[in-house]
C-alpha cells in the first residue's frame, strides 16, 4: 500500500469508527480487493472501474461523476431518507446529504474487501462521520437499521438508488439486498398504516390508563411454572377443551381474550387472560364476564373502559410504542411483549415467555379458516350472528359469508378438506412461526415492589412540561430533527404515531413540519384534559 493510502484508508477508518467499530475492524483486517482499481474523470474525480476479461466497467460516469449523481436524484422528489446499493466513489450519497430534506442515508456495500479497496482511495472520512450516515457489508444489518433509523413521518418516502455497472455486476448480492430491503420495508408500511389508524386513539388510551398502571401489581408468576398452555381462538381449539380440563402438571393457562368466552362455555377459567386490542370492539370478549380467579394482562394502549370493568385484577404490559418506551423508562416498568406478528396469540406467547415461561404451548392457533369456520364455537361471532339469524339467514349462512367476504382469499385442499386463507393470515403465521423459532433468551421476571417513582399526575405533568419545551419543528425536517438532543429526540419519537395520522387526515395540504406541531398540541391538549380531571384520584 502508498503511503498515500495508508493516510486515506486510515483517516476514513477513523471516521467510520465512531458508528460502526466493529465493520471499521473488519475492514483494516480485510486485504483489498484485486478485481477494483482506479481512473480520473475528465473533470478530476476518482472514479473506481471493475477489471473484467473485456476490459474496465466505471461505476459513474467518466466526464462528470458530480452532475450525473445530481441527475439521478433529481427525480426523487422530497424523498428524506435514501439507500445507496452499493458505495462507488461516494457521488450520490454526497449529493443526497446536501439536500435540505436529507433526514438519512444508508450505504450497503457487497464485502470488506471491497470496502478496503474503495477507502483507501476515495477521502470520505466528512461523508462517513456524519451522523446521517450509516454504511455496512452484507445484508445482515439492514433491517435493524432501517427499523432503528428510518421514521417514514419525518422522512418521507423511502428511495432507493443503485450505482448501477456495479449492482449489475454482482447482480447475485444486491438482488438479495434488494429483497431484504423491500421485506423491511413492507413491514414498515403495515406499521406506519396502522399509527395512520391508532396513533390518537393509543396515546389517549395510554395516558387514561395511567391511573390504573399506577395502583396495578407488578406482573408475576404465582410460583414457579415451567409449561404455559396459550389458547387462541381457531377452530382447532374445540378439539383441545378437553386436554385443557384434564391439566394436572402445574402449568399455567393463557387464554387469548378472543378465546376466553369459548374457554367459560365449556366450564374452563383461565388464569391468565391477555388482551391487546386498542379498539371498542375488544369488549364483545367480555360480555360473559371475567371470572374472579382471574388477571387480565392489557396492552397499556388498552381501551380504558375494559381495564375499568376488570378493575383491580388488571395487569399491564407494553409494546415497542414510543410513549410505551418513554413510560417505562422514565415512570414505571412494565413487561416488554413483542406485538410486531399483529394478533393477541403472538403478544401472549411473547408475554408468557416475558414472564419467565420456556415451555409455551399454543392450541387453536389455525391462521386459516378451516372448511369455512372463523372461530371456536362459542367465541362471541357465534353470539353476535346468533342474535341476528332468521329462517332464510341462519347461523351457519352468516359465518360463511363473513369468511367468503374477505379480501384476497384464496383456498387450498388438505387432509381435512378445504381451507381457506388471507395474505394477511399468512403474514400472521409466517411473524408467530418465526417467533415460536427464536430462542427465548434470558428473561426478566417483573416481582411485586416495583412501585412507580413518582405519581402518575406527577410523571403526566412533568412528561407535558418537556413536550412544551421542545424547540419548534422548522423546515427542512431532516436538519431539525438531526439537530436534536437524544432526549429530545425521545420526546418527538413519542408523538410520531399521532404525526401519522394527522398527516393521513390533511391529505399532503400540510408541510410535515405543520403536522408535527398539530400532534405536539393535539397531545398537549389531551392531557391536560386527563389531568384536569378529578376522577381519577391523587
Amino acid at each position: 500500500m502508498r503511503p498515500d493510502e495508508a493516510g486515506i484508508l486510515a483517516a476514513n477508518l477513523a471516521a467510520l469508527s465512531e458508528s460502526n467499530p466493529a465493520l471499521a475492524d473488519r475492514i483494516q483486517q480485510s486485504a483489498p480487493s484485486p478485481a477494483l482499481a482506479f481512473r480520473t474523470a475528465r473533470n478530476g474525480a476518482a472514479v473506481p472501474v471493475l477489471r473484467g476479461a473485456t476490459g474496465e466497467l466505471p461505476f459513474h460516469s467518466m466526464v462528470d461523476p458530480r452532475r450525473e449523481a445530481e441527475r439521478l436524484l433529481g427525480a426523487s422528489g422530497d424523498s428524506g431518507y435514501l439507500v445507496c446499493l452499493g458505495l462507488g466513489g461516494g457521488f450520490l450519497a454526497a449529493a443526497f446529504l446536501r439536500r435540505p430534506q436529507a433526514s438519512g442515508l444508508l450505504i450497503i456495500e457487497k464485502d470488506a474487501p471491497t470496502l478496503r479497496t474503495l477507502l483507501s482511495n476515495l477521502p470520505l472520512s466528512a461523508l462517513l462521520t456524519d451522523r446521517r450516515v450509516r454504511l455496512t457489508a452484507g445484508v445482515e444489518e439492514i433491517r435493524d437499521i432501517v427499523c432503528s433509523r428510518y421514521l417514514p413521518a419525518l422522512s418521507g418516502d423511502l428511495l432507493s438508488l443503485p450505482v448501477r455497472p456495479w449492482c449489475e455486476a454482482e447482480r447475485g448480492f444486491f438482488d438479495g439486498a434488494a429483497r431484504e430491503l423491500r421485506s423491511v420495508l413492507e413491514e414498515i408500511r403495515a406499521d406506519y398504516a396502522a399509527q395512520a389508524s391508532f396513533g390518537k386513539r393509543w396515546f389517549s388510551n395510554m395516558i387514561q390508563n395511567l391511573p390504573a398502571a399506577e395502583a396495578a401489581p407488578s406482573a408475576r408468576m404465582r410460583g414457579p411454572k415451567e409449561r404455559s398452555y396459550v389458547t387462541a381462538a381457531g377452530p382447532s381449539l374445540e378439539d383441545h377443551f378437553q386436554e385443557l380440563a384434564d391439566l394436572r402438571d402445574g402449568s399455567i393457562v393463557f387464554a387469548t381474550d378472543t378465546s376466553l368466552p369459548a374457554l367459560l362455555s365449556r366450564g374452563l377459567v383461565p388464569p391468565v387472560v391477555v388482551s391487546l386490542d386498542c379498539q371498542v370492539y375488544s369488549y364483545h370478549h367480555f360480555l360473559a364476564g371475567v371470572p374472579s380467579q382471574t388477571e387480565v394482562f392489557f396492552d397499556l394502549a388498552s381501551p380504558p373502559f375494559l381495564v375499568r370493568r376488570v378493575g383491580a385484577r388488571s395487569r399491564f404490559f407494553t409494546s415497542a410504542h414510543p410513549l410505551a418506551r418513554f413510560i417505562c423508562a422514565a415512570w414505571r416498568r412494565f413487561p416488554a411483549v413483542d406485538t410486531t406478528g399483529g394478533n393477541v396469540t403472538h403478544a401472549a406467547v411473547s408475554l408468557a415467555r416475558a414472564l419467565g415461561i420456556r415451555d409455551v404451548r399454543v392450541h387453536g392457533a389455525d391462521f386459516s379458516y378451516p372448511r369455512a369456520k372463523p372461530y371456536a364455537r362459542g367465541t362471541y361471532l357465534y353470539d353476535y350472528f346468533q342474535g341476528r339469524q332468521q329462517r332464510c339467514a341462519p347461523l351457519e349462512t352468516s359465518l360463511c359469508t363473513f369468511v367468503l367476504r374477505s379480501a384476497g382469499l384464496t383456498i387450498e385442499r388438505s387432509d381435512s378438506g378445504l381451507c381457506y386463507t388471507t395474505a394477511m393470515l399468512r403474514d400472521y403465521k409466517t411473524r408467530f412461526e418465526s417467533l415460536l423459532g427464536a430462542r427465548a433468551g434470558s428473561t426478566e421476571l417483573f416481582v411485586e415492589g416495583s412501585p412507580a417513582r413518582c405519581t402518575w399526575r406527577q410523571f403526566l405533568g412533568g412528561y407535558a412540561e418537556q413536550i412544551r419545551a421542545l424547540p419548534d419543528a422548522a423546515a427542512p425536517l431532516g436538519g431539525y430533527f438531526n439537530d436534536l438532543r437524544p432526549e429530545q429526540k425521545a420526546l418527538w419519537a413519542t408523538l410520531l404515531p399521532i404525526t401519522a395520522r394527522v398527516l393521513r387526515d390533511t391529505r399532503g395540504a400540510a408541510a410535515r413540519e405543520v403536522c408535527l406541531e398539530r400532534s405536539r398540541q393535539w397531545a398537549l391538549d389531551r392531557v391536560d384534559r386527563m389531568l384536569s380531571s378529578t376522577g381519577h384520584g391523587p
